[in-house]
């Protein structure tokens, strides 16, 4: 879902973009004769990796990125690689010390990857199938039918690489790696939702965590469950064997961290912590073990990334400050390196030091908003980053940042002052308790400080008249404000938004109501002049042309493609329809359910 927000939230602007910018076509151009058949350029960016074709330049980068939330990560074994399962549907390869992609392969609903103990198959996981290759070439070696959940569906190498265990529903199956074939009967669990999956170090053990609150541990030869470990309250997302395999560690989302003796099964210790915990990891030589999750109490640094020695006794060694959320974790075989996805992104820190290995200057916020500037040179980009960057378009490098205050990181929306000089950002924060107003921001690009702020308003989105005299701000109701002196001017009644859009002349304002229709509003009178919608389909994003008689929507069903539609703002008319290359996640059937 997050992924999908996020997506909408950029589309959205560039839409915007593309109207404010405009396209011009000579007519010598348009009556020119036989068209001149030229070679395509191979572009790259500025770190050498391949642009779509089209574009000119790329603002960030790709390495070590994902188009969606990260759901799997590990190591190879010998730490030079890493592999990745996302919700974007792709596993992928990458280079540890450049973060280059090496390959990837698109799949239906990828949930879970591993590499064997030799390194040298690559296992994959995803809706209907489990893929095997050969995690040096990509070389496909086999497929085995497996109809597993649309979500956590964990797997797990045995330590001599012949058997691969791996969640399906309410059971796990033990599959033969050579032939794909079962080995015995299912492990009939009844554990509701797999979440984690791995073997003890002579292969004689599994170990299973779930939803059911409980971690049990099974007799891989007689498929017999022998005991079962119970006492978190919430679901239980990861555990990690000692390498000796006398300690078991389980991280849940009821806020605490246990140790286990394996043996008996007894809870020796419980350590409670700030937030949901979703992965812990020992290192090979079993003195570290890395805890990713939750910190919820600490805005500036929400994320949970802890490292804790473990001789001679378990004890924290040092926290790791990260913004946001950790999902998956992993420790390289030299226990070096702590791998850690945050949303799409994954980064790498030296355990040692805790200090983060910087693969690239690009910052690792995602990415919410973007705004053009109206000389189109420049543009303006916001997340849930550290700060605002305003980049050159024509080499996406990084011309100004604009520092954003702790408890503001979620910057949802953006615009350029008509003359270019001044810049108007919208924020929130995402807590445990729900969505907190952080307000609006004034900023001046020349010098790059902030010239007003209003950190109690509700805002979701925001947009400046084409005179800049007034800002327009929404969520749960829409303001309007005199940007020059920050005060309140009026209110329209009554309407939910979700994006804004001034017509050319100031006159009236376009709005995406909660219910995905777009109500045009007269701004003097503050009375509704309009409503444009479809029976069949809510509207996600909005964008008004330079003249103000076009307006685009778009639109996503879970049948058909991203479609915009093209409306005449004077008769609400729908006038043409335009279906984009580009599918909407099975996972994902439509948010329309959500903002309402």
């Amino acid at each position: 879902m997050a992924v999908l927000l996020r997506f909408l939230h950029l589309y959205l602007s560039i839409l915007a973009a593309v109207f404010a910018v405009g396209f011009s076509v000579s007519a010598q151009e348009v009556q020119s004769s036989k068209p001149v058949k030229e070679k395509p350029r191979s572009r790259t960016d500025r770190y050498g990796d391949p642009l779509p074709p089209g574009a000119l330049a790329r603002i960030g980068t790709v390495r070590l990125r994902h188009g969606g939330a990260v759901d799997c990560l590990t190591f190879s074994p010998d730490g030079k690689t890493l592999a990745s399962a996302s919700e974007d549907g792709t596993f992928r390869r990458w280079d540890a010390a450049t973060g280059k992609e090496l390959w990837r392969f698109e799949e239906s609903l990828t949930n879970a990857v591993a590499f064997s103990p030799d390194g040298r198959t690559l296992a994959g996981i995803a809706y209907r199938q489990i893929r095997l290759w050969d995690a040096t070439t990509g070389r496909e070696k086999l497929r085995i039918r497996h109809l597993a959940l649309p979500r956590e569906n964990p797997l797990a190498f045995s330590p001599d690489g012949k058997v691969l265990a791996a969640a399906r529903r309410s059971d796990i199956r033990l599959y033969d790696t050579t032939t794909g074939k079962d080995i015995r009967q299912p492990l009939k669990g009844d554990q509701k939702a797999f979440l984690c999956l791995s073997f003890s170090a002579d292969g004689k053990k599994l170990i299973s965590a779930g939803g059911d609150k409980t971690v049990r541990i099974w007799n891989v030869a007689t498929g017999k469950e022998l005991y079962r470990l119970e006492g978190h309250t919430d679901k239980v997302h990861s555990a990690a064997l000692s390498p000796d395999g006398q300690l078991l560690v389980t991280g849940s989302a009821d806020k605490t961290i246990r140790l286990w003796d394996m043996a008996s099964g007894k809870e020796l210790r419980r350590m409670a912590q700030p937030g949901a915990v979703f992965g812990v990891v020992f290192s090979r030589d079993g003195k570290t073990l890395a805890v990713g999750g939750l910190n919820p109490g600490d805005a500036a640094n929400y994320g949970l990334l802890q490292l804790w020695d473990t001789t001679p006794e378990i004890k924290p060694r040092r926290r790791i400050p990260v913004p946001y959320g950790v999902g998956h974790i992993a420790v390289s075989r030299d226990g070096r390196t702590l791998a850690a996805t945050q949303g799409s992104s994954i980064r790498l820190w030296d355990v040692i030091t805790g200090k983060e290995k910087r693969l690239n200057e690009e910052p690792d916020g995602r990415i919410n908003s973007l705004a053009v500037s109206p000389d189109g040179g420049t543009v303006a980009v916001g997340g849930g980053g550290e700060s605002i960057r305003l980049c050159d378009i024509a080499t996406g490098r990084v011309i100004r940042r604009f520092p954003l205050d702790p408890d503001t990181p979620h910057v949802r929306g953006m615009a350029f002052s008509p003359d270019g000089k001044n810049l108007a950002s919208a924020s929130v924060l995402f807590t445990e308790t729900g969505i907190q107003p952080r307000g609006f921001d004034l900023w001046d690009l020349s010098s790059g400080e902030r010239t007003r702020r209003a950190p109690d308003e509700n805002v979701w989105c925001l947009a400046l008249s084409p005179d800049g005299k007034t800002l327009a701000t929404g969520f749960k109701e829409i303001k309007l404000w005199d940007a020059a002196t920050g005060k309140e001017l009026r209110r329209l009644p009554g309407t939910r938004a979700f994006s804004l859009a001034f017509s050319a002349d100031g006159k009236f304002l376009a709005v995406l109501g909660a219910a995905g229709n777009v109500i045009l509003w007269d701004v003097a009178a503050g009375k509704e002049k309009r409503t444009l919608s479809l029976s069949d389909r809510p509207f996600h994003a909005l964008a008004l042309s330079p003249a103000g008689n076009l307006l685009a929507t778009a639109s996503f069903t879970s049948k058909d493609r991203i479609t915009v539609h093209l409306w005449d703002v004077a008769e609400g008319v729908e006038r043409s329809r335009i279906r984009l290359p580009h599918r909407l996640h099975a996972r994902w059937p439509c948010i329309g359910g959500w903002l309402r």
